[in-house]
């Protein structure tokens, strides 16, 4: 699976719960050891920000994704990376930083 097909299974996720106005989401994920932390931040076009709550099926379900890109990016790169940022825009584009070791 490539990193698009990633963000496009996070965005559908999401989408239901967001409301109209919305310009960007973020995603900060925390990995300790078979630990998976996340938050979601939205910003509308208002430049009005809110945390997006979801159901527990959701979040189970990013979980799922986030486990999947953690094994993806370690066969890529070799080593685990200890945190993700995620962005996805209204427009389609999306970008991801990733940290490795110490913060």
């Amino acid at each position: 699976m490539n990193i698009t097909a990633y963000f496009q299974s996070i965005a559908e996720i999401l989408l239901p719960f967001l409301s109209d106005g919305w310009k960007k989401i973020c995603l900060d994920v925390d990995f300790t050891d078979d630990i998976v932390n996340f938050e979601i931040e939205v910003c509308t076009s208002d430049e009005k920000i809110y945390n997006l709550e979801l159901d527990s099926f959701s979040v189970n379900s990013l979980i799922v994704i986030f486990r999947d890109l953690y094994r993806m990016n370690i066969e890529i790169s070799g080593s685990p990376f200890l945190k993700a940022k995620l962005t996805i825009c209204a427009t389609g584009a999306f970008d991801c930083d990733f940290t490795y070791g110490e913060d």
